[in-house]
């Protein structure tokens, strides 16, 4: 048989050796503690497979000898001279009693005991030939191919202990082995900026000469007077008015039911010989107390002017359960509508009015939200009402039913001397005390289906109404409120084009004016120019000397310039070089790190694919092994 090394190289498809992953002194502690695990936990029916006899001889308490190999202890004996005798079990604070003949668990040489104390085993009575079966854990080398004292059919089972502590280890030498941080290139260094002189120029630039003075003439400009600019003005369009929503009125709820009760006529049947018949008393229905009605949510506040608002105006609306009062006309629904057109018509103002009707909105839809609860609640005491309606009724058949019953009873017993003469009428008396129940039931039916069908058909309004509701406020939004935002969108849309058309025309103008102003503006310069062109000779042969002296100044400048320049340009032309000497370093740079990062992913991919096969193969064989051991455990 194949060594376990080479079976678990089987199942892992690892090569092992003194240095791989795990060792092979690794493995054999995985063999070991395979085997181990196993034995704890076989059912205590199965562990004599992995036992062994061991003898020693007894002591007196206080002084045990001998050393136990493991704590799993089977069995215990003593030989009475004859016999090896089972020993029962003590707790070693006991072992002081058992060898008083006084005491009831006094041990005997028939009846012995044994305790465990500081991994030590003992039996009393002392001095005893003792014997016990203990489970010894075994060592398994990896040179090994089988296990003495051990189940075979359990063996494989260590393989696979094995192999998965195996598995696990070399998936945790995958860190240590994966690849160092990359050992990236020195970074080039980037060339320092040349250091550039200011320019300096030592000619002193001579003095202007002082500004003669002129003997200048008025400039007239013949009564012409510099056009102004007239700024249009903007008039902002005026928001239509926007209709008020015409709701529809409200469904009135049906009357409470008027039950009437018919009662039964009194039914006498006449006996010639014995005397008058008992009277049937008459069946009513008890009092089923008040029908319920639907009661429409309550608009009611008191705002600024204390008035009350009918239901059809819609214009505040208190939730079912609630009870508000406004006193503040930004809360006041009465004043909703008023300050939304406000907003649209004097503040000019659209995202607050869209705000508003937001507003309004939702108090609407809350107010149909109302009258669906109390329509809710209606319809709850309905149903309760129509149940005890039911229930009154089917008393009032019982009843019915009883005295009948009562009453045929009687007269069987006062008509037994007078049946034949009574037959007829005692036949009538029941048709027509049936007849009259049938009568009374079919109109109380009649009656409840009636006030059923005015309640559905209430119902039926109450949803019509809302969906009327719903349509006007839904019609009211498209057709006054947005038709007449966008409206006066458009409007005002079209004013401010007309406005802007307004200014560049405007403009236009001026500039037309503005430019006849300045050709004559130009014209009575050039007058006075020429009036003064008579004064300026000495100022212009003094001005010729200091532009002559300006250009050679300016030839000095440029001269320092030029100069500069020229030294500026070597500078950088070197400082161009060593950026073009940096930048193909630079680029060898990223080449080289580019490489190195693609081959430290590709060995991360590797490690990885491998980290995810070797975890492949732990799961198989995990399942593999528990399966083996459901097995052990059920066998």
């Amino acid at each position: 048989m194949a060594t376990f090394e080479a079976q678990v190289e089987g199942l892992t498809s690892l090569s092992i050796d003194g240095s791989s992953a795990p060792t092979q002194t690794e493995l054999t502690q995985f063999l070991t503690d395979g085997a181990k695990e196993i034995i704890n936990i076989l059912p205590s029916d199965k562990l004599d497979w992995c036992s062994s006899q061991q003898t020693f001889t007894s002591v007196m308490p206080g002084s045990e000898a001998e050393t136990l190999n493991t704590g799993k202890v089977l069995r215990v004996y003593r030989n009475d001279g004859d016999y090896d005798r089972p020993c029962r079990r003590i707790t070693p604070d006991k072992k002081g009693y058992v060898i008083d003949p006084d005491e009831m668990e006094y041990a005997s040489m028939t009846d012995p005991v044994y305790y465990t104390e500081n991994n030590k085993i003992n039996v009393l009575p002392q001095g005893g030939a003792c014997k016990y079966d203990e489970v010894q854990y075994p060592a398994v080398a990896y040179t090994d191919s089988a296990i003495s004292v051990f189940p075979d059919e359990a063996e494989y089972l260590v393989t696979l202990y094995a192999s998965l502590k195996s598995l696990q280890n070399k998936m945790g030498s995958k860190y240590s082995d994966l690849p160092s941080d990359i050992s990236l290139p020195s970074l080039p260094v980037s060339p320092a900026v040349p250091s550039i002189s200011n320019l300096s120029i030592s000619t002193a630039i001579s003095s202007a000469p002082s500004a003669p003075s002129f003997s200048t003439g008025a400039i007239s400009m013949s009564g012409a007077t510099a056009p102004t600019y007239t700024k249009p003005t903007f008039v902002a369009p005026a928001l239509d008015d926007i209709g008020n929503m015409n709701l529809p009125v409200a469904p009135s709820a049906p009357s409470d039911p008027s039950f009437t009760t018919p009662s039964i006529s009194s039914v006498t049947a006449e006996d010639t010989v014995i005397g008058a018949m008992p009277t049937i008393n008459e069946t009513r229905i008890a009092n089923l107390g008040t029908a319920p009605s639907y009661t429409p949510p309550a608009i009611t506040t008191t705002g600024s002017d204390s008035t009350s608002v009918d239901l059809s105006k819609l214009d505040t609306a208190s939730w079912t359960a609630l009870d508000y009062d406004f006193d503040d006309e930004n809360i006041d629904p009465l004043k909703w509508f008023q300050t939304l057109g406000d907003m649209i018509q004097n503040q000019e103002d659209v995202e607050l009015a869209n705000a508003q009707m937001q507003k309004i909105s939702t108090y609407v839809n809350a107010y149909g939200q109302a009258m669906t609860n109390r329509l809710n609640v209606f319809n709850k005491e309905n149903v309760e009402y129509q149940a005890k309606l039911q229930e009154s009724i089917q008393q009032a058949q019982l009843n019915s039913q009883r005295i009948q019953q009562e009453a045929t009873w009687n007269k069987e017993r006062t008509m037994q001397q007078a049946q034949t003469s009574a037959q007829t009428r005692q036949s009538q008396s029941q048709i027509d005390s049936n007849k009259a129940q049938q009568e009374a039931s079919l109109k109380l039916q009649k009656e409840q289906q009636e006030y059923q069908s005015e309640l559905s058909k209430y119902s039926s309004q109450l949803q019509s109404y809302q969906a009327d509701v719903n349509k006007e406020v839904q019609r009211w939004t498209n057709e006054e409120l947005n038709k007449k935002m966008q409206i006066f969108q458009n409007k005002y849309s079209n004013r401010l084009q007309e406005y802007s058309t307004n200014i560049q025309n405007e403009l236009n103008e001026f500039n037309k004016e503005n430019t006849v102003f300045r050709n004559q503006l130009d014209e009575e310069i050039q007058e006075a120019q020429n009036q003064q062109s008579k004064d300026s000779n000495e100022y212009n042969a003094k001005l010729q000397k200091y532009s002559n002296e300006i250009t050679a100044y300016q030839a000095q400048v440029n001269t320092s310039v030029q100069e500069y320049t020229n030294n500026l340009q070597a500078d950088m032309q070197e400082y161009q070089q060593k950026l073009a000497k940096y930048s193909n370093e630079l680029q060898s740079y990223q080449a080289d790190f580019s490489s190195k990062l693609q081959n430290y992913t590709a060995k991360i991919q590797k490690h990885t694919t491998d980290y995810q096969w070797l975890g492949g193969q732990y799961q198989q064989l995990a399942a593999d092994y528990q399966r083996g051991l459901q097995m052990i455990q059920g066998s």
